[in-house]
């Protein structure tokens, strides 16, 4: 189904973090996930691909933005996101900001 579609969108509130996102990134697709959900920890809106608010007529108006646009560039930008989540760079930096976290305290 990936295959056939240009955009995916999830707009689901209680996604902690849905590796739908990334499996859609990952294919090429323009990916449109919610604020505040875990991936916009990932998502920078219009570079790898687009955050809204999980409502219909901000997911209307980011469509429309999307139609605009060269999806080209966020396409790739999206495939490269994803070959940078790699298992070991994801923990490092996981580690990185539970660090930074306790120096706070120390």
């Amino acid at each position: 189904m990936l295959d056939k579609s240009d955009v995916f969108i999830l707009p689901s509130i209680k996604e902690t973090f849905g590796i739908s996102y990334i499996e859609a990134m990952a294919r090429g697709l323009v990916v449109v996930g919610c604020k505040n959900t875990g991936i916009d920890g990932i998502i920078e809106d219009n570079v790898n691909g687009f955050l809204t608010e999980p409502n219909v007529n901000n997911i209307v108006d980011t469509l429309y933005r999307i139609k605009n646009l060269s999806k080209e560039e966020i396409s790739n930008n999206a495939i490269e996101t994803v070959k940078n989540l790699t298992e070991e760079k994801v923990i490092n930096e996981y580690f990185n900001e539970i660090k930074k976290i306790v120096e706070l305290y120390i």
